[in-house]
């Protein structure tokens, strides 16, 4: 009986004791863990291969790719291999690894082929690296052969399942296709040059001769299996063929289509440049490029030596001075029109003006009209504007006719695959609208669904984004359109009613649908999808039949997405997170029944203390709903206050599940560290007013914390914040509002949101735009509200800081100037408020330097601890370092 009770005393204490063995996570402990990279699937499946990596460099780096054999359930770990190119559906694969050479060590990089079911490999002795393809079991390659006085190429095509090999000798250029069982190439030839197309089993075809060297380029597209190449009518003019040609193979054709010096209508000065270009529309128009017939070459210049260097400022210059560029002088084809040529007329018509800065052009081969756009007339603006506007042209290829579609406009159009229709989001108006070509009018396609379109959760000065497009299908007559949660089909040609392919059921369901791959490349035969759960941020997978219905594949309380698919579509390698699991790959059918887990990243996790997270939802200070990640230690009891740290930036929930690595701090606190040492962590998502992002963020954050309190969780004695960047700021700006935080970390914040309006990014870009149009959402300019860049400037409001700062700030910071963090210290050394600035002397917005990032990991740890643990202070806040100390003294030794 004694021996019964004591076993269920002994279970019973089981958890507490192996709790007891874990350890509470420090810093350089980061330095265990690894990331998977370079996952990858055979195109049939049976095969996956993964790489780990250490996050930092310990001179351990593992330098194995592990190779998983899904129908044997058996992971291979493959030392020193570099590359691993699976081909012939995956039944073979290509393979580098270093292999050693002699006993001293050294080893050279030898190439493998392998089967992989036998793992039966083939030494690749040739000099020549081999090509393979995915779906193919010929192996290309090519060698030099000199025979007497004739030296030539010979290509090599070896089937590496059958072991036949054929070789084609005096072969230049040339193209695959059809599944690698045919190809285009150029014999060379003593006298002559031939293009010829031949099939592998079969024999050649001559498709064209000419003379030696007198053969230049190649194009052919193998889909529609035509193309043109270039030939000189002589000698003279090796270097600059004269002659396009296009060909066909079926029916077999081969003609002249142009002479380039016959062609008139260009520039003075003005040359054709001599490519094998595509045909468009069936072999009647060529869109051309041309080049100057001299190159031009800047003359050298040398800079006068006057004793000075003058920098001067023009207030209408394009582009404000730091931003400019020297010029680089050569050629540039954007600098001088596009032509198009029509080959039954002859006639060579311009299509574009100089200025016009883009083009955009249907994918397919046959169009009627094309779209260029020009960003010259607003490049003043893009100091103050995020991104630069542009005018929108039609033009007509029969005759060049440009027609001012858009005006100042921040999107340009999309085609459809064929090339039949165009549509274009309008920023401003939130609507998609279809493009009619002729009239130039554009029809709202997008209002008749009654969802918005857009970002709803956008809260930025600009106008919001649309949530885009997923696809094409009805032979490019349809475009699905996405709204917040599903996929919507508009039919261009009018004469359906918009329906949703998802039938709603996101919107029904708070899910995020989003595609992920369609069944056949069509989306009307199914596709698998994305999800995000709107309410939990659970993130899954699902199926779209072919019927409209929507499944639920994969979902629960992690993060889970696919990370590839085979070629068939039967199976997958996918991953699944959470704050606790590391996203390890998961091998299974895409029904997602009796899935393996076949990685094992980070093992040392079961040793540390490591903790959950959790969704928390409140109502904020205005009355809107809320949501925050709370992460808890491991043991957490909810009897019991905890010392809190408040984190964020802008929304960080759709992150609940993501696993985060354990890493030296560059900015802020690491989360995993933190938590394993006993802090609860807190991130607020911040929802913003535009003209009012610091009170926002008040309103956002203070709420949470309140409600952390009222609910027991949070020590209100011992709660402290931190944030870097925009984060920084609204830290800098929150500690003016409240006393709730006994410490505070603003890093690399803006504390004077006047001085940071006009003052310069790296690469000499104002900062002007992040106010007016960006993250800063104020949305007007200084002089148009400046009682608003007042009230949201920390500086002006520091005399009601009652709550020690610890500063983090670099002179070398390229995004936020270095004066902003030194104008808050300052404010609080003049106020006489305790304050510390950090300034890792040459560092950027964040620290790069490895031991940087521990030094101040172990100052921001020590900092919090003091204030929120009550831990004796270090010498370096009680003493500081000197100038004389700087570089000898650390001072992380704690006071008594």
């Amino acid at each position: 009986m004694k021996r019964i009770v004591f076993c269920i005393l002994l279970f019973l204490a089981l958890p507490s004791l192996l709790f007891a063995q874990k350890k509470a996570l420090q810093q350089e402990e980061c330095k265990l863990w690894r990331t998977l990279r370079e996952p990858n699937l055979s195109p049939d499946g049976r095969w996956a291969t993964y790489r780990y990596a250490y996050l930092y460099d310990t001179g351990n780096q593992d330098s194995e790719l592990y190779l998983y054999d899904a129908e044997r359930n058996r992971t291979t770990a493959l030392k020193n291999v570099s590359e691993f190119f699976f081909f012939n559906n995956g039944k073979w694969v290509k393979m580098v690894q270093k292999t050693p050479v002699d006993t001293t060590g050294t080893t050279v990089d030898s190439t493998f082929i392998v089967r992989l079911k036998d793992w039966k490999k083939i030494v690749w002795d040739k000099t020549a690296f081999p090509n393979v393809d995915v779906s193919s079991p010929w192996i290309v390659y090519t060698e030099f052969v000199n025979e007497g006085n004739t030296s030539y190429n010979r290509l090599y095509v070896w089937n590496v399942e059958t072991g036949e090999k054929i070789e084609i000798d005096r072969v230049g250029s040339y193209t695959f296709f059809n599944g690698r069982r045919s190809l285009v190439y150029e014999y060379k030839g003593d006298d002559e040059t031939v293009l010829r197309v031949r099939d592998l089993k079969g024999k050649s075809r001559d498709i064209f001769k000419t003379g030696k060297n007198l053969f230049g380029r190649v194009w052919f597209d193998e889909e529609r299996e035509v193309g043109t190449f270039t030939v000189a009518s002589d000698s003279s003019r090796v270097n600059n063929p004269d002659l396009l040609y296009s060909f066909s193979l079926a029916p077999a054709d081969c003609h002249v289509v142009v002479n380039f010096e016959e062609i008139t209508g260009l520039p003075e000065g003005m040359k054709v440049t001599r490519n094998p270009y595509p045909l468009l529309n069936g072999g009647r128009d060529i869109m051309l490029e041309i080049e100057p017939v001299k190159m031009p070459r800047p003359a050298p210049r040398k800079k006068s030596d006057l004793g000075f260097e003058l920098e001067l400022w023009s207030w209408n210059e394009p582009l404000s001075h730091r931003r400019q560029r020297p010029a680089r002088g050569g050629f540039n084809p954007m600098d001088y029109p596009k032509f198009i040529y029509h080959v039954d007329s002859k006639e060579c018509v311009k299509l574009s003006d100089p200025g016009m800065s883009a083009f955009v052009i249907p994918e397919s081969k046959d169009f009627d009209y094309i779209f260029a756009t020009s960003s010259t007339p607003y490049l003043t603006q893009f100091d103050w504007r995020h991104e630069l506007n542009s005018d929108i042209y039609l033009i007509r290829l029969a005759d060049g006719k440009q027609t001012k579609l858009l005006t100042n406009v921040r999107n340009v159009p999309v085609w459809s695959p064929n090339g039949k229709y165009a549509v274009w989001y309008d920023v401003e108006a939130r609507t998609w609208y279809n493009i009619d070509m002729v009239s130039g009018e554009l029809k709202d396609i997008s209002s008749a669904i009654g969802y918005p379109m857009y970002d709803e959760l956008h809260d930025m000065p600009k106008a919001p984004s649309a949530y885009g497009y997923a696809g094409w299908i009805n032979g490019g007559k349809s475009l699905v359109l996405y709204d917040r949660y599903d996929m919507w089909v508009v039919d261009l040609t009018g004469h359906k009613q918009p329906y949703s392919l998802t039938g709603e059921y996101g919107r029904k369901h708070d899910l995020e649908l989003r595609l992920v791959e369609a069944k056949g490349n069509d989306l009307t035969k199914g596709a698998i999808l994305s999800s995000f759960n709107t309410r939990t941020k659970s993130k899954g997978v699902y199926a779209l039949e072919a019927n409209g219905k929507v499944n639920k594949l994969l979902e629960g309380e992690y993060a889970a997405r696919i990370v590839k698919m085979a070629d068939d579509g039967k199976t997958c390698v996918w991953s699944k997170s959470s704050f606790s699991e590391y996203g390890d790959l998961w091998w299974s059918n895409l029904k997602f029944t009796n899935p393996r887990r076949i990685t094992n990243t980070n093992p040392q996790q079961t040793n540390y203390l490591w903790g959950t997270a959790r969704l928390e939802r409140w109502k904020t200070f205005d009355g809107r709903e809320n949501d925050g990640i709370l992460f808890l230690p491991e043991g957490y009891d909810p009897n019991k206050r905890y010392p809190v740290i408040v984190t964020f930036y802008e929304r960080h929930t759709e992150e609940l599940y993501s696993y985060r690595l354990p890493e030296l701090s560059s900015s802020v606190i690491d989360v995993p560290t933190y938590v394993s040492n006993g802090y609860v962590v807190f991130m607020p998502d911040v929802h913003f007013k535009i003209g009012d992002p610091a009170e926002s963020c008040y309103n956002s954050v203070v709420s949470g914390v309140q409600m952390l309190i009222d609910k027991g969780i949070a020590d209100k004695d011992h709660i402290g914040v931190i944030g870097h960047s925009w984060g920084g700021y609204e830290v800098a700006y929150l500690v003016t509002r409240t006393n709730i935080f006994r410490c505070a970390s603003p890093g690399a914040a803006v504390s004077n949101t006047i001085s940071s309006y006009t003052a310069l990014r790296g690469g000499g870009m104002p900062r002007l735009y992040v106010y007016e149009d960006a993250q800063g959402r104020l949305g007007k300019t200084l002089w148009e509200d400046r009682e608003m860049y007042i009230r949201n400037s920390p500086i002006f409001y520091a005399d009601k800081i009652k709550t020690p700062l610890l500063i983090f700030h670099c002179d070398g910071d390229n995004a936020v100037p270095f004066a902003q963090g030194l104008d808050l210290f300052m404010a609080m050394r003049r106020l006489q408020r305790p304050a510390w600035l950090l300034n890792y002397k040459g560092e950027s917005h964040a620290l790069n330097s490895e031991a940087a990032m521990i030094d101040w990991g172990v100052r921001m740890r020590q900092f919090f601890d003091h204030y929120l643990k009550e831990s004796p202070a270090p010498r370096w806040m009680t003493e500081g370092i000197s100038i004389d100390e700087q570089g000898y003294e650390l001072k992380y030794e704690l006071t008594e």
